[in-house]
């Protein structure tokens, strides 16, 4: 009767769930943030919040939980639940010792021993898990403490009180997917945020996704990449025993100071090589971020992120801010690489965790090493392995790890999916589903955010919003304004009478303004419509366009335009000066460099893509073309006034030339083709591309005609980015081209290299000469040219302690040109670059055959 009684009572409450909570303090009783919470042999887990406290609902019965923080010993607590039961946890400090050690003077710090076995190892580890699925909770809150005057004079006294010195908050919950060897795909199920106006900035984990094991994450250079030892250095603090396995505790020291070096402590696990944890920092030109990361094991081999933390003080202009962001991660499903995973155990010296999964013991007796593993076997046996050697044993681990690596698709799949009921859950829904509890601040933040929805989501209130965005003011007269018509899914933009003032000694003061409609299409394809419109008061001609262009097969890049009208025109038409850059040196120095025509014109273009990475672009013109005088020598500086020149390029061998009125026709052909050149689509089914690490080609052709013309011309180019490694990067254009026939040809239809001749520059123009005068070397015959330019993060300059934190980049350049005019003449360049992030200073110096060097400097403001 009493084991009846007894099974009576047992029974029900197995089958139900009850709250064990708590604090998890440490040794002095403080409350510890964001420590790891998991029940062994279940797939319940959770995650303590701001505050030290925690929540977790379990089945009745027995259960063991561990509590897993970052510089923590692993506790472990046994609890039996018939009912709801409060358990406080406190974590002893995790005991480094120095045993084994023996570290004396003028011999290699033991840290250097064990970052080139995991730095070896890295890209075995990096491959290890083939692919996987997991569920990830991320929370991310901040606080804007601190806002410039002068912005907060910008801000109406609601965005005051709903931003500043308020707990903002957003969380999210996402089904992961990864697969070799970069493939990520996020379905956001759930997603809500107190931050206003941010419903749908929904949030990409990149960061989340990102691991040490490569190269680079993001733009920082990882303690385990193939370069480490030269721009870090390693020392070794010790050791500690978690889960049975030893752990290695090294500090790692950038040898400079730059906002691309990680600092703090990675923990790599002994005689297995691979990450057990990391406390690193990063220090940016805002702020230090704090980056904690927690590996557990899922298996017995293969140990998987379960916790990612960022955390720092920023200052962003003045804008003072703190924020904690949190990634919790569960339910991993994963298919290893057994192949690596045999690798893996013909490679290391001897086993190394408590027992083995029998298929890949299988397949490690089985296997037969082949040259390279026999290799990587003797290295990884050695003690005392050296830099070279540890290079060595990476491009070989590499190697083999990469042999099975598929070759990915050209389309990159979209990597974020939205439930489409993924911000309309309820709390009730977010109280059961979230892994971390809410701080007091957190729920005060989202009650505030729920009570202002409770107002915006009136019709009456979304009315005067649509109505506000079409609202017309007087201020717009003058700035411009943008209206939208959300019901059509339109936009209207007025530019404003200041869109563009402009000064030449043509027009003189020259006034233009316009107006552009945008219409878009649910399938992704949009009409776009502009008329631009102006004045020049010296010569007093009226200008303006009128510009139709529609994007009919988005997926192809498919689209085609109409524009006519009645414009001034650069003779150097493709590479130019710019307006502004023209107005400086007239008004200032009285150099008038731009020289220009008038065209009344008509022309009609069309683009597509016949295949992936092969583009058409076909297109004619038809030009009238009007010979312009100046008609005004006005500049700021009476003295300037004798530098002005006459409207005409003044070309080698066609000095005594003058333009003439006449009319054209213009036919262009051009093909690019670019390799394997990857795309995705956007939402809408857009095509986009994505930067190629193959060049480009491009051949044109182009037929002018008419009583008073004809020409035929090509060229062939080739033009490519390709990153070294480490914000590193090389980019070159070369082309070569002919006039096949240049039986009448007027000034406007010479090939003008692209020339930046005046001292001041409002856009870095990599392939473009300095020193050579504006349309001096205009040409009718043939050209060859080329533009090389690799930019650095540390080369010279970036060396010094006042500029090795800064984003500044170091640029340097040659420039090479070869023309009947032109004996082999060339530029080198040296320049900073992103100084306060828009302008840059470079020096240049030229050289032609037979000729004196020249030189100069050029003052960038990259503000195009």
């Amino acid at each position: 009767m009493g084991v009846l009684c007894y099974f009576a009572m047992v029974i029900p409450s197995l089958a139900q769930d009850y709250k064990i909570s708590g604090y998890v303090l440490t040794p002095e009783g403080e409350k510890l943030p964001n420590v790891t919470i998991g029940v062994i042999g279940e797939r319940a887990g959770t995650h303590t919040n701001g505050e030290g406290y925690y929540e977790l609902w379990l089945a009745g019965g027995e259960h063991r939980i561990q509590f897993q923080y970052l510089g923590y010993a692993l506790e472990m607590k046994g609890v039996v639940l018939n009912g709801d039961q409060r358990l406080d946890v406190k974590m002893q400090e995790q005991v480094i010792t120095l045993t084994g050690i023996n570290i004396r003077a003028n011999t290699e710090d033991p840290a250097y021993y064990i970052m080139r076995k995991a730095i070896g190892m890295a890209q075995y580890y990096k491959r290890l898990v083939k692919s996987y699925e997991v569920k990830a909770y991320t929370k991310g809150s901040g606080i804007v403490k601190k806002v410039p005057k002068l912005l907060k004079m910008a801000m109406d006294d609601e965005e005051v009180e709903r931003f500043i010195n308020k707990q903002l908050v957003m969380e999210s919950v996402s089904e992961v997917k990864f697969s070799q060897p970069n493939t990520y795909e996020q379905k956001v199920l759930s997603y809500r945020t107190s931050i206003p106006d941010a419903d749908n900035q929904v949030d990409p984990m990149e960061f989340v996704t990102a691991s040490l094991y490569d190269d680079q994450t993001a733009d920082f250079i990882s303690p385990l990449s193939r370069m480490a030892f030269r721009y870090y250095k390693f020392e070794y603090e010790g050791l500690f025993e978690d889960r049975g396995m030893q752990v290695n505790k090294i500090k790692v020291i950038p040898k400079q100071k730059g906002q691309q070096y990680y600092r703090g402590h990675i923990f790599i696990v002994e005689d297995a090589w691979f990450l057990h944890s990391t406390d690193l920092t990063v220090a940016l030109s805002v702020g230090d971020i704090r980056v904690k990361q927690l590996y557990a094991p899922e298996t017995d081999q293969i140990w998987m992120p379960k916790s990612l933390e960022f955390s720092g003080d920023l200052s962003v202009v003045g804008v003072k801010m703190s924020f904690n962001y949190l990634a919790a991660l569960s339910d991993y499903e994963i298919v290893p690489d057994a192949d690596i995973q045999a690798q893996i155990q013909q490679v290391l010296p001897k086993p190394v965790l408590v027992k083995e999964q029998e298929e890949v013991a299988s397949a490690s007796e089985e296997a037969q090493l082949n040259k390279n593993e026999s290799k990587i076997q003797d290295l990884m046996a050695q003690d005392n392995l050296s830099n070279r050697e540890m290079r060595k044993l990476q491009r070989l681990v590499e190697k083999e790890a990469k042999k099975e690596e598929e070759r990915p698709p050209l389309e990159i799949k979209s990597g974020v999916k939205v439930d489409s009921l993924a911000t309309k859950k309820n709390d009730d829904y977010w109280n059961t589903i979230r892994p971390v509890s809410l701080t007091s601040a957190e729920l005060e933040s989202f009650s505030e955010k729920d009570s202002v929805e409770a107002i915006t989501s009136t019709p009456a209130y979304k009315d005067s919003v649509k109505a506000a965005q079409m609202k017309f003011h007087l201020k717009d007269i003058i700035l411009g304004g943008n209206y939208r018509y959300p019901d059509n899914n339109s936009v209207l933009n007025y530019h404003g009478i200041l869109k563009g003032i402009h000064y030449n000694t043509v027009d003189g003061i020259k006034l233009f303004s316009g107006i552009d409609w945008t219409k878009n299409y649910e399938d992704g394809s949009r009409i776009y419509l502009q008329a631009d419109y102006g004045f020049t008061f010296s010569r007093g001609a009226f200008l303006g366009d009128l510009l139709f262009r529609h994007h009919y097969a988005p997926q192809r890049f498919g689209k085609y335009q109409i524009a006519v009208g009645q414009w001034t025109q650069d003779f150097n038409a493709s590479g130019g000066m710019f307006e502004f850059e023209n107005d400086i040196s007239t008004l200032f120095f009285g150099l008038n460099y731009l020289k220009i025509y008038e065209k009344q014109y008509f022309k009609i273009d069309h683009d597509y893509e016949l295949v992936n990475g092969l583009m058409l672009k076909i297109g004619y013109e038809f030009q009238n073309r009007h010979a312009l005088q100046n008609t005004t020598t006005n500049t700021l500086f009476e003295k300037s006034r004798t530098e002005i020149t006459d409207n005409k390029p003044l070309v080698v061998g066609r000095e005594e030339e003058e333009m003439f009125d006449h009319q054209v026709n213009i036919v262009a052909l051009q093909l690019d083709y670019t390799p394997r050149h990857r795309y995705y689509y956007s939402k809408k089914g857009v095509k986009r591309h994505v930067r190629s690490k193959y060049p480009t080609i491009g051949l044109h052709y182009k037929k002018g005609f008419s009583t008073d013309i004809d020409y035929d011309f090509l060229s062939l180019g080739v033009n490519q980015q390709v990153d070294l490694g480490f914000l590193d990067s090389f980019k070159y254009g070369v082309k070569a081209g002919a006039f096949l026939n240049n039986s009448k040809m007027s000034l406007a239809d010479l090939y003008y290299s692209n020339t930046r001749h005046f001292e001041l520059m409002i856009s870095n123009v990599d392939e473009a000469f300095r020193l050579l005068p504006y349309y001096k070397y205009g040409m009718d015959d043939y050209f060859v040219e080329g533009h090389f330019h690799y930019t650095s993060q540390r080369l010279l300059l970036k060396r010094l302690p006042l500029l090795n934190k800064s984003l500044i980049s170091e640029n340097i350049g040659f420039h090479y040109m070869k023309n009947p005019q032109l004996n082999h003449y060339m530029e080198v360049t040296y320049g900073l670059r992103q100084i306060l992030g828009l302008i840059s200073v470079e020096g240049v110096m030229g050289f032609e055959a037979g000729e004196k060097p020249s030189c100069g400097w050029r003052l960038v403001l990259d503000v195009l």
